[in-house]
């Protein structure tokens, strides 16, 4: 009994033997194939390394290694010979630093197809993925979207975007934060990105688009968002460039929404005219659907995001940098400014200074009410000297701003030139002209001299030519 159970024992563990190795090749083999990072030919792209401690290490102190190469070290890219692998595989690469908020990563740009195993190190650090560049757009799974599910991320970009607006004023700039921390990007270099931004001032009813920043033109809330594409990421395959837009998507006060069907997930598309939604079973938007609120679901693809400008310090600049003469006498209407603000009050002053060498001199500039200044900011000058323009603008309680324009020279009277030409003067550029006048008049002449000749009766000529053969 215990030999028979004893073969038994033997003659599993064989069997056990025996095909262990069979289910080990299996997972070496699909193991093999799997990359921890698919790239298109010739694109930029970006690793993000998991192991934070590299955020402690200088790019001085990496090594990057391709498939056993030496591509990157103290902190530049490696001259490779003729006889490297490497040669003409690795087109860039380049080492950055991370932070306590960002991964160190490496950029880098691959020319040839294949599978490369890369290794950064540095003292008692290592970390190693498998890259796969393709040209084949099957192989590329990435996408290009906003991280909406990650709260963390969009709660830390939304302060960031509020704290940017501290201090601004009316007048000033606002340029967005980098989106980077809130997309996915399929692991490409966000500078191949291309970005548009939409905002809308206080009180719009429309966007405007800028690539970065916008100004403040009015106290009260901003709305913004943006808007990504790429180019194709492989050659000749158009439907391989990436995008993030707005097309048919639904929008709500904190972005723009993906509608789908509760029964079936299938997408809706939205169309708004006037704040009267449609809704269509394809992107044509030619076949309606009727749908009730309980039939639909919404995803945000699109976050909007906005801030506040509280402060309503007033902002004014004169128009020109360059003023024009003016003269004696004569109505001066080139002036203007630049005003924003709200509750606003503007006064404007005519100042005058009598010497050139002082027109940089603030002292030397005095209220001049010897001439009035129009609503229209329109003068005349009665006397030589210089002149300007300066607006003082009030607002509530803050301090009054200023401008002045750039000062006006008026040195000579306007005098209205009268030329009376003598015949000679005329003549001297208009021979050509008279010369033809005169034939012109000489055969008009002798026209008329033509037609009121008289005509002599041919009778009264045979009777009189008659009488002179009779004699």
């Amino acid at each position: 009994m215990f030999r028979k159970n004893a073969l038994k024992i033997f003659i599993f563990s064989l069997c056990a033997l025996l095909i262990a190795p069979i289910f080990s090749f299996k997972n070496i083999v699909a193991n093999a194939s799997e990359a921890d990072v698919i790239a298109p030919r010739s694109v930029d792209f970006v690793y993000d390394i998991k192991n934070e401690a590299f955020n402690e290490v200088e790019a001085s102190e990496i090594t990057v290694k391709v498939s056993g190469v030496e591509v990157y070290k103290n902190g530049a890219m490696v001259t490779l010979d003729d006889a490297d692998a490497m040669k003409g595989v690795v087109a860039t690469l380049t080492y950055a630093k991370g932070s306590q908020d960002v991964s160190s990563e490496i950029k880098s740009k691959f020319t040839k197809v294949g599978e490369y195993n890369v290794t950064v190190s540095t003292t008692g650090l290592e970390e190693s993925f498998t890259l796969k560049i393709s040209n084949n757009a099957s192989d590329f799974k990435g996408k290009l979207s906003y991280k909406t599910n990650d709260s963390t991320a969009l709660t830390k970009y939304a302060d960031s975007v509020t704290e940017k607006a501290n201090g601004l004023k009316v007048g000033s700039n606002y340029t967005a934060p980098s989106f980077e921390p809130i997309l996915n990007f399929a692991n490409l270099d966000y500078s191949a990105l291309t970005k548009t931004i939409y905002y809308a001032v206080s009180g719009a009813t429309s966007y405007s688009t800028t690539t970065s920043s916008f100004d403040i033109t009015t106290a009260g809330t901003y709305r913004f968002y943006a808007t990504f594409s790429t180019d194709e990421l492989f050659i000749g395959n158009e439907e391989s460039a990436l995008s993030i837009s707005t097309k048919n998507l639904l929008e709500k006060l904190d972005g723009f929404y993906k509608v789908t069907l509760v029964s079936s997930g299938k997408q809706v598309y939205v169309s708004n005219h006037g704040g009267n939604l449609e809704y269509f079973e394809d992107e044509e938007l030619e076949n309606e659907l009727e749908v009730t609120e309980a039939d639909l679901n919404y995803e945000r693809i699109i976050p909007i995001f906005t801030f506040e400008i509280t402060e309503t310090e007033p902002y004014v600049s004169a128009n020109s940098s360059y003023q024009e003469n003016g003269y004696i006498d004569y109505e001066y209407k080139n002036v203007s400014f630049d005003i924003k603000g709200s509750d606003l009050t503007v006064e404007y002053v005519l100042e005058y200074c009598e010497n050139e060498k002082d027109i940089n001199v603030e002292s030397a500039w005095q209220v001049y009410n010897e001439v009035e200044l129009s609503s229209s900011l329109t003068f005349t000058p009665n006397k030589k000297g210089y002149y300007r323009v300066k607006a003082i603008v009030y607002s509530n309680d803050s301090t009054p701003k200023t401008a002045t324009t750039k000062a006006i020279k008026v040195s000579e009277k306007f005098t209205t030139v009268e030329f009376k030409a003598s015949f000679e003067d005329w003549l001297s550029v208009n021979t050509a002209p008279f010369i033809f006048l005169c034939i012109s008049a000489a055969a008009l002449i002798g026209l008329i001299i033509v037609l009121f000749i008289p005509v002599k009766d041919k009778k009264e000529e045979k009777v009189v030519k008659a009488e002179e053969s009779d004699k």
